[in-house]
C-alpha cells in the first residue's frame, strides 16, 4: 500500500493542502472543526508526517529552486508547499532568489548545474536564460515553472494563467461601473509574469471601449512600500482614478494606508482589489477583494512532477493550470458619480 501523502489527508478532510500543513504546524492558525477535520483524516489514511532524513548511503537528491523575492508572502506559501512535499518524497531543497534580475537568474542556474541538482524548479524565468534551462533539462534534469504557464512543449508547469487573473479582476471592477482604473503592476519591463498581468488589464479596458492610460500605471516590485508610493502617484493625477487594481495583495495593503493617509475612506471614495489573498487580505481594514492564487498547491504540486520524473527514466511533461478565483470581500462597490 503506498505511503500516505499531506494530498491524501486535504482530499480527505476536503480542504486545502495549505490548510492541512496549517493544521499540522501551526495549529492555532485554524479553527477546532477544522482541526479536528484534519486530525481525522490523519487517522484514518495513516498519514506520517516527518522531517527529512538521509537517504541510504547518507546523500539526499536536492531541488534546486529559484524564486525572485523572499518578502512576497505569496511566493513564501509556495516555498512552504515545496518544503512540505520534498520532506514526504525525501528531497533537500536549495533556494535562490533572483530579485527579478536576469543576471542573478543566470548565476543561480549556473550554480545549480554546477552543483548536480537532481531537479528545478522555476518561478517562470527570463527569456534570455532559456537556452541555458533547456541545457539543463537535456542534461537529464527535470523542470517545473510554477506562478505561470510556460509556452515551452518541453518544460513542465503547474501554474497558474496571470493574463486570465487580472483580465477576471479588471472585468469586476467594470462590471461596477468603474471606467477609470488604476494599477500597481510588478515589474513588468523585466519580467514575463507581470507583464502578462498588465496585459489582461489593457485587454479588459479594451474590450469595455476604455483606453489605455499609461499615466494610471505603476510599475515596481512588489512591497507595501511601493504600493504606497504607487498608490500616492496615481491618486494625486488631477482627475484621480475611481479604483485601483494591485496585482499583488502587498501592493494592495500598501495602498490601503496611502489612501487612509490621503482621508479617502475604501471603498466609499475608492474601490481597490488585489491579487493573492494572501493570509492578511482578510483582515485588512477594510477586508480585500482579491483573487485566491493557489501558491502553496503549486509548490506542492510541482515537487510531485518533478519527483515523479526524477524516479522514472522515461519523463512525463505536464502541463497544469490551476484556477484562481475571486473572493468578494468589502473593499469594492459600485460606482456613484
Amino acid at each position: 500500500m503506498p505511503k500516505a501523502t499531506m494530498q491524501d489527508v486535504a482530499r480527505e478532510s476536503g480542504v486545502s493542502l495549505a490548510t492541512v500543513s496549517r493544521a499540522i504546524r501551526n495549529p492555532e492558525l485554524v479553527s477546532s472543526e477544522t482541526r479536528e477535520r484534519v486530525e481525522a483524516a490523519i487517522q484514518k489514511t495513516e498519514y506520517k508526517y516527518t522531517m527529512l532524513t538521509p537517504a541510504p548511503g547518507g546523500v539526499m537528491p536536492v531541488l534546486g529552486v529559484l524564486v525572485p523575492t523572499s518578502i512576497c508572502f505569496g511566493f513564501a506559501d509556495t516555498i512552504m508547499g515545496i518544503q512540505e512535499a520534498s520532506q514526504e518524497k525525501g528531497f533537500a531543497l536549495t533556494v535562490g532568489y533572483t530579485n527579478y534580475d536576469s543576471k542573478k537568474e543566470k548565476n543561480l542556474l549556473e550554480q545549480f548545474k554546477k552543483n548536480h541538482i537532481s531537479g528545478l524548479i522555476l518561478t517562470g524565468f527570463t527569456l534570455s536564460n532559456e537556452p541555458l534551462i533547456r541545457d539543463i533539462v537535456q542534461s537529464g534534469v527535470p523542470a517545473c515553472v510554477i506562478w505561470e504557464k510556460a509556452f515551452d512543449a518541453d518544460i513542465s508547469y503547474v501554474g497558474i494563467d496571470n493574463f486570465k487573473a487580472v483580465y477576471d479582476l479588471a472585468t469586476h471592477l467594470i462590471s461596477l461601473g468603474h471606467k477609470r482604473i488604476g494599477m500597481l503592476c510588478g515589474p513588468f519591463s523585466k519580467s514575463e509574469r507581470p507583464y502578462r498581468r498588465l496585459n489582461g488589464y489593457r485587454e479588459a479596458l479594451e474590450e469595455n471601449g476604455i483606453p489605455y492610460d499609461t499615466t494610471l500605471v505603476f510599475e515596481g516590485n512588489p512591497s507595501m512600500e511601493e504600493g504606497r508610493i504607487g498608490m500616492e502617484k496615481i491618486m494625486s493625477l488631477p482627475e484621480p482614478p475611481s479604483a485601483v487594481l494591485a496585482a499583488a495583495d502587498v501592493f494592495a495593503l500598501g495602498a490601503l494606508l496611502s489612501a487612509r493617509n490621503r482621508g479617502l475612506y475604501v471603498p466609499d471614495d475608492v474601490s481597490i482589489v488585489g491579487m493573492d489573498d494572501i493570509a492578511y487580505a482578510a483582515y485588512s481594514i477594510p477586508p480585500l477583494t482579491t483573487a485566491r492564487v493557489p501558491a502553496f498547491e503549486m509548490g506542492y504540486k510541482a515537487v510531485e512532477v518533478v519527483a515523479r520524473n526524477v524516479s522514472e527514466k522515461e519523463p512525463k511533461i505536464v502541463h497544469k493550470c490551476l484556477d484562481v478565483p475571486i473572493v468578494h470581500r468589502e473593499s469594492t462597490r459600485e460606482f456613484k458619480a
